[in-house]
């Protein structure tokens, strides 16, 4: 089977963040290069397509899962460039040529743009949506409409988004399937905690926070929460993983205590930082689509905090792998604590937080819901 998967968002996004767009082309793991990585080892052809107004032309490179990468050049003002993406991207063999082609995010523009004319011109489409929209736009909602009606089948990442296909937008049953964003839990899988500790040089009870440190994501709850654990386990430990615009700020908070900031950390380092941790926090105030880090971790065996945020609650199920809370200090503060201070909770978590990533999120999953995806397009 030929596919091709389709980025809307333009490269500045991932550049925005300090990944470099060749990283992004020749080794980023982000979800749609793990998507291509599971169908190339199934033995199929795949190509991502991805938009670039940094540099001109259409150029062609090879990621280190074994799939095509090929950039597609948009020029002009910032609406004009979802048209001339379009017009180029039709222009792209490997695209014209897939059985299917899959797209990210039904409600960016260049998806209002493409998707309607690849559909008039007889290809097979499916799109799916990391996100999610909340608010209610009169014209973002004519052109999802549009965009989600033309589409031979929608692929939402959770039940909420599910409902709003259904609901706000009218979109038939038969043309949605929810898809899970997936893990590899072969490499995502349990280790030897005591080992990864001293691994990353810790020492007692370790508290994990990945993600981008910004106020959607609760960095600063996952900090003051520490702050007030650490008064009853002066031993205690917090990580925090990734970059954002509140780093400054939570530094300043942490300064004097046991917290360390590492920055961005390559992704065959993470399987030893999730082993390493006794809870990882999930804080978020706003969060859509399907979190891939808390399925990471329960991979790992480990315990979650999470909050009750529509993408988190997409990831953690209450009581399976993790708890789940309002986000508050005071929420995550009672939730912690009581994973740190019950061993037989803790143990219960790890274990059937394990068999949930397992049996939902695995990449065998996915696979094999992709294909019945893609399969039922194809057919019809």
């Amino acid at each position: 089977m030929n596919i091709a998967f389709v980025l809307p968002h333009d490269s500045a996004n991932w550049l925005s963040t300090g990944v470099s767009e060749e990283y992004y082309v020749s080794q980023s793991p982000a979800f749609e290069h793990r998507y291509a990585k599971i169908f190339t080892k199934n033995g199929h052809n795949v190509t991502v397509l991805y938009l670039s107004s940094s540099r001109s032309g259409i150029s062609r490179a090879q990621h280190d899962f074994g799939h095509s990468v090929i950039r597609i050049p948009v020029k002009g003002l910032r609406y004009l460039r979802q048209i001339t993406g379009t017009l180029q991207a039709v222009r792209i063999p490997e695209l014209m040529n897939s059985d299917v082609i899959h797209f990210y995010n039904y409600y960016s523009r260049f998806c209002n743009v493409a998707i309607p004319l690849l559909r008039a011109l007889g290809k097979k489409v499916v799109a799916q949506a990391q996100t999610s929209m909340n608010t209610y736009d009169l014209l973002l909602d004519m052109k999802t409409i549009i965009t989600v009606k033309s589409a031979c089948m929608l692929l939402p990442v959770n039940r909420t988004e599910q409902a709003r296909l259904l609901y706000r937008y009218k979109v038939p049953p038969h043309k949605i399937k929810i898809i899970h964003n997936g893990v590899d839990v072969k490499f995502f899988r349990p280790m030897d905690k005591d080992d990864c500790k001293r691994k990353i040089k810790v020492e007692g009870p370790h508290i994990l926070y990945v993600g981008r440190h910004i106020y959607e994501k609760g960095a600063d709850i996952a900090v003051k929460t520490f702050l007030h654990l650490v008064k009853d386990i002066p031993n205690l430990t917090l990580t925090m993983v990734g970059e954002g615009n509140m780093k400054p700020y939570c530094q300043d908070l942490a300064k004097g205590h046991n917290v360390r900031f590492l920055g961005f950390v390559q992704n065959e380092s993470l399987p030893t930082y999730y082993n390493s941790a006794d809870v990882l926090m999930v804080p978020s105030r706003l969060e859509t689509g399907n979190l891939i880090v808390p399925i990471e971790a329960s991979a790992c065996g480990v315990p979650i905090v999470g909050s009750n945020a529509e993408g988190v609650i997409a990831s953690v199920e209450d009581n399976v792998n993790g708890l789940v809370v309002k986000p508050s200090v005071v929420d995550f503060y009672q939730a912690v604590k009581r994973i740190l201070s019950d061993e037989k909770l803790s143990l219960r978590i790890a274990e059937t937080g394990r068999k949930f990533a397992e049996t939902t999120f695995s990449t065998d999953r996915v696979y094999s819901d992709l294909m019945d995806a893609y399969s039922t397009v194809i057919n019809q």
